[in-house]
């Protein structure tokens, strides 16, 4: 890609209005998202820091249109995790422990490559490239958790497991965070094209 058009569309994707279902960018992304975005190879397109959810997922619908019944992109308790399961729908509850995810527009497939490798030296061992009109480097942290927790409105497991849940999810997000600290360590030490 020219490296005219390249910026041109950098600057108009950095100026649209977010439209994650949470409108903004994590706090915890902030400064990784600023780096990557300084370099004038690579624009980000979306990023996700991870998240625990608790989520209907009915059967008949996409994923997409599942409802959310708790949701956090940092450490959380069981407290607040409980709250949302005292009402329990018909449909199944699932309770998940997303990764980080992060995509990133790149001027050259050099560049989409310096990215990836730093990505996974930062621990981001299913990063890649992605590449048919515009070439995408896709980091994805591999911390996750996913299982069902209600059918047909009843618990299907105890507060010691929900417990477990919390704290294993608490532990996936803090090895999120130390590898988002190590990349963005990695992502200023590339060198500008």
């Amino acid at each position: 890609m020219a490296k005219d058009n390249f910026l041109r569309e950098k600057k108009q994707s950095l100026s649209k209005l977010d439209k994650s279902r949470k409108g903004s960018i994590d706090a915890k992304m902030a400064k990784l998202v600023a780096a990557i975005n300084r370099n004038p190879d690579y624009y980000t397109t979306s990023s996700c820091s991870g998240r625990t959810i608790l989520m209907i997922v009915p059967r008949e619908r996409k994923k997409w249109e599942s409802e959310w019944l708790f949701t956090s992109h940092g450490r959380t308790t069981f407290t607040k995790l409980k709250k949302s399961l005292l009402k329990l729908p018909e449909e199944p509850a699932w309770f998940k422990k997303e990764g980080m995810i992060l995509h990133v527009c790149c001027r050259t497939i050099e560049a989409a490559s310096d990215l990836a490798d730093s990505a996974i030296k930062a621990g981001f061992r299913r990063s890649g490239i992605l590449a048919k009109k515009k070439i995408i480097v896709e980091i994805n942290d591999t911390e996750k958790i996913e299982v069902p927790v209600s059918m047909e409105g009843k618990l299907l497991v105890d507060d010691s497991y929900i417990r477990l849940l919390v704290e294993l999810a608490n532990e996936k997000q803090d090895r999120t965070m130390k590898k988002i600290r190590k990349l963005y360590g990695l992502i200023t030490s590339i060198k500008k094209k």
